[in-house]
């Protein structure tokens, strides 16, 4: 009975990702030891050191994807990571990444498809799959689950001025939301200002719930979550962001 038998035996898949890295942290570098580092990278890695299929996945479709770029992907700073290379590289090549801002708009755009993929709820998956503008869905489902009670200004509405002489509560939930940070992002943290103008969202819920509250409120406040977004935490419990059904609008 015929047999289909290989012509030759298996073979090692080494790929080699080449990038470059930012003008800041040569810049950096410079300042701190008084030495020019090279802008050009390499990152070689050998697929059988790649303990997931999914990882695999990744990095060879990243490795496609900078093949036809014509141009170097230009990371913060140097990675021992295929992942993270491939992840940038495959974002810009759907996105057309040409500038640090726009690779950076990619690796969140990035970021974003992945969560939701695994994440989001059935509302957030299939509007998202189907191309609907889901942004605000987006932060709000995913600061419920990392970042329980914040609400986040997605329209920019908020305003907040230094706090002097916080609050012993303050002072605690700080505490707590710095140790929480600390265990799910890099350099994130937060800090306890006067919030004089609410977030839009929270400003709602203060007039549907008919709450009472003050000129100023003491809150918490995260800069750039994800990269991009402010998001404030109330002191007062009562005015804590509440946890919705999936499917509320």
């Amino acid at each position: 009975m015929p047999e289909s038998i290989p012509i030759y035996g298996p073979q090692p898949v080494v790929l080699t990702f080449k990038y470059k890295v930012s003008d800041a942290w040569v810049e950096e570098q410079i300042l701190e030891t008084g030495v020019r580092p090279s802008k050009d990278w390499e990152l070689t890695v050998d697929l059988r050191e790649v303990p997931t299929k999914e990882a695999r996945k990744t990095i060879t479709d990243g490795y496609r994807s900078g093949l036809g770029l014509g141009t170097l992907v230009e990371l913060g700073e140097p990675t021992d990571d295929p992942v993270e290379v491939a992840k940038v590289m495959i974002a810009v090549e759907l996105f057309g990444a040409d500038s640090e801002q726009s690779s950076a708009d990619a690796k969140y755009e990035m970021g974003r498809r992945e969560w939701i993929a695994e994440h989001g709820s059935e509302r957030l998956r299939l509007a998202y799959g189907r191309g609907y503008v889901v942004n605000r869905l987006y932060v709000v489902e995913r600061s419920r689950k990392e970042m329980p009670g914040f609400w986040v200004d997605t329209t920019g509405a908020a305003v907040f001025k230094r706090r002097a002489n916080p609050s012993v509560a303050a002072l605690n939930l700080e505490t707590g939301v710095d140790e929480h940070l600390a265990g799910l992002y890099d350099d994130v943290a937060s800090v306890i200002v006067w919030m004089t103008e609410p977030p839009k969202d929270l400003q709602t819920y203060i007039e549907e719930e008919n709450l009472v509250v003050e000129e100023q409120m003491e809150a918490l406040l995260v800069s750039d979550w994800l990269g991009r977004h402010d998001l404030y935490l109330p002191i007062d419990p009562e005015l804590h962001a509440p946890i919705h059904d999936e499917d509320e609008s």
